[in-house]
């Protein structure tokens, strides 16, 4: 099962710009934002398969949630949510992956 944490708010045009080593959202202030509460628990994906996980909470025809609650791929927290993007964090076992602007970078 892989949970998804989706960037609030406060954060979300900084989290955008995620990069490695970028100078306005890097490792470091994803893992002290995500330490300090500033991302939502929006999913449990039942799947062990971070690409599936993430076009899981995508919309494409319809929106994502209303799509796992249909189908039972899993848990959907909440009523409402975009669809996961840049700087949005994925939770296996007890490893981090941030959204890169190309695939997953492990925090």
């Amino acid at each position: 099962m892989i949970t998804v944490y989706h960037a609030d708010n406060s954060i979300i045009r900084d989290s955008l710009c995620f990069s490695e080593d970028g100078n306005v959202f890097n490792r470091v202030s994803a893992l002290l934002n995500f330490a300090e509460g500033n991302y939502t628990k929006v999913a449990n994906v039942d799947t062990d398969d971070i690409d599936i996980a993430y076009e899981l909470t995508n919309s494409i025809d319809t929106t994502w949630y209303e799509t796992m609650r249909m189908t039972g791929a899993g848990e959907v927290f909440g009523t409402t949510h975009r669809s996961s993007s840049v700087g949005d964090i994925f939770k296996i076992g007890g490893d981090l992956y941030i959204v890169g602007r190309i695939g997953f970078v492990e925090l």
